[in-house]
């Protein structure tokens, strides 16, 4: 896959979650609450945009929240895993 070496670094930095999506089944975007994001770990603060994301995972449907690039990334882990 050819992805911008920023991208890869920001991958190959991160520890991200042990459960990579299969389908999202839902995705909603709202203002951050503070809640940690599940690829960074750090808040995601009033001034970010949250991203809720309901994903059908081997356990079942789970609620995981992203910074808007962390999304991303998220994302891009899995493209590339499948």
């Amino acid at each position: 896959m050819n992805q911008p070496r920023w991208l890869e670094q920001a991958i190959s930095s991160v520890p991200h979650p042990a459960e990579n999506r299969s389908t999202i089944v839902r995705v909603t975007v709202s203002v951050g609450n503070g809640m940690a994001c599940g690829f960074c770990h750090k808040g995601i603060g009033e001034y970010a945009m949250l991203y809720e994301v309901d994903a059908m995972v081997p356990a079942g449907i789970r609620r995981l929240n992203f910074h808007r690039i962390c999304y991303h990334l998220w994302e891009s882990i899995d493209t590339a895993v499948h």
